[in-house]
């Protein structure tokens, strides 16, 4: 995604002479279809979202999004309790703190 989609992006923003814009970015790992139903699969992707490993790859996200625009990464939402519809807030309530909120906090200082 890094190496393909955004600069791919970013070349197709700059020919027409538009900023390429973040909206809505961040994880999306949820069940699919039946599988929203399984609660060990979604207590496991609720899991997965605020992991160490998760909070590395928001930070080379949010680290590939900069070298491709100066515009804001804009993460879908800050704070949102988990469910098997996903994990939408990088926080679980307001006195949270975990690695992918840390890898947004620490990417996001000019954002």
């Amino acid at each position: 995604m890094l190496a393909e989609i955004l600069p791919y992006h970013a070349a197709i923003a700059a020919d027409r002479g538009l900023k390429l814009m973040m909206y809505e970015g961040g994880s999306h790992v949820v069940g699919y279809g039946n599988q929203t139903e399984d609660e060990a699969l979604t207590d496991f992707f609720t899991h997965l979202n605020f992991t160490p490993e998760m909070g590395m790859l928001y930070g080379e996200l949010i680290a590939g999004w900069q070298l491709q625009s100066d515009a804001p990464f804009n993460a879908f939402v800050d704070v949102y309790r988990p469910g098997k519809w996903g994990s939408w807030g990088a926080l679980r309530h307001l006195g949270d703190d975990n690695p992918r909120w840390q890898a947004l906090a620490k990417g996001c200082l000019t954002c």
